[in-house]
């Protein structure tokens, strides 16, 4: 589906540029128009869709020697949400290639919570008060970006680089009705480093301001936890497989 819309607003993209480089004929040129350039610096903003693509996996609850027979050791923690972003980057253009360097800082709220402990024994597994819960903040990247000018005002390019991700795993176990033997809540949080790939097209809507579409795809690995160690009887530890889709809409001011 992010395919199908990122294509669609490629096409459309190419056609409203279409008319803008009819514009350009010798004749315009002649008159003084200038040529358009991707060089230099820009900044702006950001507005979009990310989705949160965690899993957690249970792997270890001392209590049952590795974990209890025929019990669900993982859950699904993915959601969608609302992201805003800031950005920042310069290009170089040589002829009909653009390449370039650009950091982003975004920030949404990606939060799901699932009811148990996945990989423990509930006493009553149809309306247990345990749950287990993940939450995504702020996200920021620096990337290198490789781009075609495939019309006067239009770019298709291809980013990657680093990415970071805030993210936190939270753990809510009562004693009546629950896992624990006593009420007990811990959470972690850490900053997430991995890899972001993705790809877009931007327009240039006039002398400095450059319209944008991207889809990204971010993998930030294993987030580690391990609950209540300090209770043994209680204790459980898993880790979570992070990884983020964006799709976003931005605007930018070229200097």
């Amino acid at each position: 589906m992010i395919k199908q819309i990122l294509l669609g607003a490629l096409t459309a993209a190419a056609i409203s540029t279409q008319a803008s480089a009819a514009d350009l004929t010798p004749r315009s040129r002649a008159a003084g128009s200038p040529a358009l350039s991707w060089n230099g610096a820009y900044v702006g903003g950001d507005i979009g869709v990310r989705t949160n693509n965690e899993r957690w996996t249970t792997e270890n609850v001392p209590y049952f020697e590795g974990g209890p027979p025929n019990v669900q050791n993982s859950a699904v923690l993915g959601t969608s949400a609302l992201r805003g972003a800031v950005h920042a980057g310069y290009n170089f253009q040589a002829g009909a290639i653009v390449v370039g360097l650009e950091g982003d800082y975004g920030f949404g709220r990606n939060k799901k919570s699932v009811a148990d402990q996945p990989g423990t024994f509930e006493p009553y597994q149809f309306a247990s008060p345990d749950s287990l819960k993940a939450d995504l903040g702020w996200d920021a990247s620096l990337r290198a970006r490789l781009g075609f000018v495939a019309a006067p005002s239009l770019l298709l390019y291809a980013t990657g680089g680093v990415a970071w991700q805030r993210a936190s795993l939270s753990s809510t176990c009562f004693s009546s009705g629950g896992w624990c033997v006593a009420d007990r809540s811990e959470s972690y949080s850490k900053t997430l480093t991995g890899w972001t790939l993705g790809a877009g097209a931007e327009v240039m809507l006039a002398s400095h301001w450059i319209g944008r579409l991207e889809y990204r795809h971010s993998d930030f690995g294993r987030f580690n936890a391990s609950f209540y160690a300090d209770a043994p009887i209680d204790a459980y530890s898993g880790s979570a497989k992070v990884k983020t889709d964006l799709v976003t809409l931005g605007l930018s001011y070229k200097f």
